[in-house]
């Protein structure tokens, strides 16, 4: 895995059969992520990247022997926002289907979170945009409790397995309708496209922005500074 010293991020993975392009995080997607100072070091066998970034976040990868690469964090926010989590990101152009264990098939909004059942899925990319084209369900956006995905590329197949559970699970973007003549539908993403996320955003209608619709289509809202805190793991295949 090869960092970038000026960001602190991860550029590039190389694995036995190859390259994967996964770059640009994992990043705390509320804050602005300004590297401050990059540290690694050994701790026994175990090797510890630390990059130091602004907004009192704490972050780590960690190489132990036997065990797949691991990415600790802590981080807090406060006031209100569309989304609270981490992301990286990895070339859309790339990916080919997506196998998770969580709910499924469809994916949710923060107020549009019935019809789903925990099981194991997948499905196959699609740029489906809802009442536009009819490939369903619909590949791009957030996926409910995801306790492990797997991304089918052109480099081959890796997995991410959250420490937590209930997590949901950001796939790319969904494009914007074209033929709709406002962003009530068009509900927020963070400049990472995968990721894990604690809060997601509400989507609202044709005629209704989503806080027009009652509390679940509000956006998130933290009192204080409770600490988000987890661990992911990436497996390369």
């Amino acid at each position: 895995m090869t960092f970038n010293k000026t960001t602190g991020l991860l550029d590039l993975v190389e694995t036995p059969a190859g390259q994967i392009s996964l770059h640009g995080g994992p990043v705390i997607v509320t804050s602005t992520n300004t590297l401050k100072d990059f540290k690694h070091h050994k701790e026994g066998d175990t090797y510890i990247v630390e990059p130091r970034f602004d907004g009192g976040q704490w972050v780590r990868w960690v190489f132990a022997p036997g065990e797949p690469p691991r990415f600790d964090y802590t981080f807090s926010v406060k006031g209100e926002v569309d989304y609270i989590g981490i992301g990286l990101n990895y070339p859309e152009e790339n990916i080919r289907a997506m196998e998770w264990i969580g709910e499924g098939p469809y994916r949710v909004w923060k107020n549009r979170m019935e019809g789903t059942r925990f099981g194991h899925w997948r499905k196959e990319y699609n740029n489906t945009v809802t009442g536009e084209s009819w490939s369903y369900p619909e590949f791009k956006g957030y996926h409910a409790d995801c306790r492990a995905v797997t991304l089918h590329t052109s480099e081959g197949a890796f997995s991410m397995i959250p420490s937590n559970p209930n997590l949901f699970f950001q796939m790319l973007r969904p494009e914007r309708a074209r033929g709709a003549g406002n962003d009530n539908t068009a509900p927020p993403f963070p400049e990472t496209n995968i990721g894990f996320m604690y809060a997601i955003p509400a989507i609202g209608t044709k005629f209704q922005k989503p806080e027009q619709l009652g509390p679940s289509g509000q956006k998130n809202m933290q009192l204080n500074w409770v600490p988000f805190k987890g661990s992911l793991w990436f497996v390369f295949k």
